[in-house]
């Protein structure tokens, strides 16, 4: 009956081990795909540089610091209202902060996954209780994210009121 037990328990590892071995699988995946979007991200700051030099250089400092504005047709003839569109908005969140933001998570992110490979990649039957501890306190301190930086990016991303 013992043995019976035991070759469960081991079975049962066994699956939660190959489980967190797909998990970590897919978590690479994610980490690549955000890799990308950083390298968009960072294409899309270099233009709106750019854009924002050339700018500079044909309104040779006669242009106003406020934001470019969009008429509302909607509202009837002969009755203009300006209204700031959300992609304005947006603009006004200066993109190498979002892009400088972005970096940071993807970097703290990546600490984190690689934390996690390491401890799925060394988890075993033959571990001990205290090691096993010291992985599952790693584990949800997340000590390599940042929550600020990550809750100030996804402020980011609500709604605009007003």
């Amino acid at each position: 009956m013992r043995t019976c037990c035991l070759h469960f328990e081991e079975l049962a590892v066994d699956n939660a081990l190959k489980g967190l071995q797909n998990h970590v699988q897919q978590a690479r995946g994610v980490m690549e795909e955000i890799q990308g979007l950083l390298g968009e991200a960072n294409g899309i700051m270099h233009e709106d540089l750019s854009a924002r030099l050339n700018n500079v250089a044909l309104i040779d400092g006669e242009g106003s610091s406020e934001p470019a504005q969009e008429e509302d047709v909607g509202q009837g003839a002969g009755c203009h209202v300006q209204v700031t569109s959300l992609r304005t908005k947006v603009r006004q969140l200066f993109t190498p902060d979002y892009v400088t933001t972005m970096a940071a998570i993807y970097t703290m992110l990546q600490q984190d996954f690689t934390m996690q490979e390491r401890v799925v990649g060394t988890l075993g039957l033959d571990l001990s209780s205290e090691l096993l501890q010291n992985y599952q306190m790693m584990w949800t301190l997340r000590p390599f994210v940042d929550e600020s930086v990550v809750e100030e990016a996804l402020s980011w991303t609500r709604p605009f009121s007003g």
